[in-house]
């Protein structure tokens, strides 16, 4: 993906497009584009890898096995498959934001990562 269209879609996924990305809801999920879901995930893997909620070791290790993830084995395209199984497993998911389901089966799939000792 060029800079140019990366940046495009981060811009995009975080302040518009069919919807807000807060307000962005299973019904727009479903109605939106792959391209946009997919600048969408990679905006949320890209945030989820590299910005931590502060300096406790907690939330370092959290971004670096969020990180050791991602790397491993995620493209964007292969999270909106993460985030469209997530709610296919979890029908209730349905009523909450995408946001929510994107973090949630981020953590589902990175879960080995997360929980993987210091060294």
């Amino acid at each position: 993906m060029n800079v140019r269209i990366l940046g495009a879609a981060i811009v995009f996924a975080m302040i518009g497009g069919p919807a807000h990305a807060a307000d962005f809801t299973y019904s727009d999920w479903q109605q939106a584009s792959e391209e946009w879901k997919r600048g969408y995930a990679f905006a949320v893997m890209s945030f989820q890898t590299q910005v931590a909620r502060s300096d406790r070791p907690e939330d370092v290790r959290a971004i670096n096995g969020f990180r050791e993830c991602v790397n491993n084995k995620m493209t964007d395209a292969a999270f909106v498959q993460v985030m469209d199984n997530y709610l296919i497993r979890h029908p209730e998911a349905v009523t909450q934001p995408i946001m929510s389901v994107a973090l949630n089966g981020l953590v589902e799939v990175c879960l080995p990562y997360l929980r993987k000792k210091p060294k």
